[in-house]
């Protein structure tokens, strides 16, 4: 325990584990596949892809800083691809 600032301990100094308080990560992906063949070797496939369907914000963890005014809120979301909605539309022949 740091005798200088009581009451600012981690988990390691203590023993007691913290309980995990992150703001959970909520992603819905889609993915539809066909094949249509020609011939017997021929295979001509499409896929569409849709990642984050439901368009869920990603956000950053807390505040963690006791001396930050917005110390335990969450101010920020997420900034990088998985945390928006995109698709994708692929097609492959392979003969």
């Amino acid at each position: 325990m740091n005798a200088a600032r009581p009451g600012s301990q981690q988990a390691s100094d203590s023993g007691v584990p913290v309980p995990d308080r992150r703001p959970a990560l909520t992603y819905v992906n889609v993915n539809f596949v066909h094949n249509f063949r020609f011939g017997a070797r021929n295979t001509f496939q499409a896929r569409f892809d849709i990642q984050n369907l439901l368009n869920y914000a990603a956000y950053n963890n807390p505040i963690t800083d006791p001396t930050n005014s917005n110390f335990g809120k969450v101010t920020t979301a997420v900034a990088s691809a998985g945390a928006m909605r995109f698709f994708n539309f692929v097609v492959r022949f392979t003969f």
